[in-house]
């Protein structure tokens, strides 16, 4: 077969497992070529671990991505200036692409600017560095109230919000100062991952009951008011002492001037097979939108790319070869929830059947070995 150049644009979860899932069935004829701007790569389940201290600094998590280059797989540390998905080119910083396929997983980027007061009021602990800024600042509170505040959906990791929470009230417990501290979570959404379905939001409502964090759903912001330490909502207003924010979410600027959003804001595809209205274009993770039979959109999260990445491997695989790819995505998923004192719950289930069939298994100490070897695992396979 004609060596063919398979292009992807992003090195998170979904991009990393898509070039290498190519690079293992392409032989060397055929270019794999990764870009990616950063020149590292690292898991948000990274910060968790970081505002507790468990990892003491950012880099404790970080991976670089050169190593992509002893696979095979050529990385482009560049920036992405422009995407035409109707010729399957892309222009970056320094070079011009045309691919044969075209892989987007770009992501989610974060927006913390559209919340008047965000930035200058709250720790963003989606970023790995305001982590890191929150792990010290933990170290010097010992009174007060600390929020935790969604301030728009959808966002990626959708149980993260709620892990913080757990493992602040667990770190204050160990520290011996929760008495003296309020923990309030705030978010607009009517439960706690509500694609989830209602077992497993009244679920993680208990445990937070449980650990005495309070808890306001429906709560929906308009700004911050970071000198007199005040969020105000639709409804109501809160003070805080410290401000953990979760920022809104947008698709990459370049995605948007893309011919590639639909009326969601992301990027739709097709469920089964992730490919865009162009062809030989697709999309996977973050960037994307699915929306499912119940009316909800699939979760922004990690394990979803990563199995979409390997479906549109096949897709592609197949389509050189010439033959039909039987694989398709099932819409099943995973995620281990922490709560604390070493323990975390686990949630599995398949998005796509009506409703969503979502069950979540109680917590153990088992299955917070099982997270942390999930991250070495990818690790180990990806770079």
């Amino acid at each position: 077969m004609t060596g063919k150049t398979i292009v992807i644009l992003g090195g998170g979860f979904g991009g990393l497992s898509a070039a290498n899932e190519l690079r293992k069935k392409f032989s060397s004829e055929h270019k794999i070529i990764l870009i990616e701007r950063k020149k590292s790569f690292s898991m948000g389940l990274s910060n968790l671990w970081l505002i507790t201290g468990e990892r003491q600094h950012p880099s404790q998590g970080e991976h670089a991505l050169a190593s992509l280059k002893k696979k095979g797989i050529e990385y482009l540390n560049e920036e992405i200036v422009s995407i035409s998905p109707s010729e399957r080119r892309v222009e970056t910083s320094s070079s011009s692409l045309h691919a044969d396929y075209l892989v987007i997983a770009l992501g989610a980027e974060l927006a913390p600017q559209d919340i008047k007061g965000l930035q200058e009021a709250a720790y963003n602990f989606y970023d790995s560095n305001e982590a890191y800024k929150v792990q010290n600042a933990l170290q010097q509170f010992s009174k007060g109230t600390i929020a935790i505040l969604i301030t728009r959906t959808p966002f990626k990791c959708p149980a993260a919000p709620y892990e913080a929470a757990f493992l602040i009230d667990s770190f204050l417990r160990n520290k011996k100062v929760r008495q003296r501290v309020n923990i309030k979570l705030y978010t607009p959404e009517p439960q706690p991952m509500p694609v989830a379905g209602i077992d497993v939001g009244n679920a993680v409502v208990k445990m937070l009951q449980e650990r005495n964090i309070d808890y306001f759903p429906e709560h929906n912001v308009l700004k911050i008011d970071a000198s007199s330490k005040r969020v105000l909502f639709e409804v109501d207003e809160a003070e805080f002492d410290m401000l953990l924010g979760v920022p809104p979410h947008v698709a990459p600027p370049v995605v948007r001037k893309a011919d590639l959003l639909g009326p969601t804001g992301w990027i739709p595809v097709d469920p089964k097979t992730l490919q865009t209205r162009f062809l030989n274009v697709y999309a996977i993770g973050d960037v994307t939108t699915i929306k499912l039979a119940n009316g909800m959109f699939l979760p922004k999260a990690g394990v979803f790319a990563e199995n979409q990445a390997k479906v549109v491997a096949e897709k592609i695989f197949a389509d050189v070869g010439g033959e039909s790819s039987p694989t398709m995505f099932t819409g099943e998923g995973y995620c281990y929830l922490e709560v604390g004192n070493g323990m975390a719950a686990y949630g599995v289930g398949n998005f796509f059947s009506t409703p969503p069939a979502v069950r979540l298994e109680n917590p153990s100490m088992q299955y917070r070995k099982e997270k942390e070897d999930f991250e070495r695992s990818r690790i180990t396979e990806w770079l």
